[in-house]
């Protein structure tokens, strides 16, 4: 059976990626003496104040922070579609117990459907490419180009 309470400390002294320092450490100051490092030597790190030490953690989360938010800028890219262009749209359907479908089973874009004019910066009005109906105005986040 497992006993929460150890489990809890156990995690309070693992060091976390982000800040660089264990959850131990930044409540209390100290760093906790855990019976696994009396059997493996590790590296001796220098003993800050506490208030030294809260302060670098700070910083250590916003650059992680930092980095992350590099990271994900690098992926999005600017999509523009000229008039004409076939597109997928993204589908939002839902999971519904009383017509028994599943999410997870349904098709994640349909179409395709042809632009017809961008709207503002980041929407585009699409027509169905037979019936040439108006289909509706979508966000560019939620099409994608279509390949025959």
């Amino acid at each position: 059976m497992v006993k929460w309470g150890v489990v809890e400390s156990l995690l309070n002294c693992v060091e976390n990626e982000s800040t660089g320092f264990t959850p131990h450490e930044l409540m209390k100051g100290d760093r906790p003496t855990q019976l696994i490092e009396s059997l493996i030597p590790f590296p001796i790190r220098k003993d800050f104040e506490h208030r030294i030490k809260i302060l670098l953690a700070r910083e250590n989360f916003k650059s992680a922070a930092r980095k992350r938010k590099a990271k994900h800028d690098t992926k999005i890219k600017a999509v523009k579609f000229k008039p004409g262009t076939l597109v997928l749209a993204k589908t939002h359907n839902q999971s519904s117990s009383f017509d028994k479908t599943i999410k997870k089973f349904f098709h994640l874009y349909e179409g395709p459907y042809v632009v017809i004019k961008e709207v503002g910066v980041n929407a585009y009005v699409l027509n169905e490419p037979d019936t040439n109906r108006y289909w509706g105005t979508q966000n560019v986040e939620n099409l994608r180009p279509y390949f025959t």
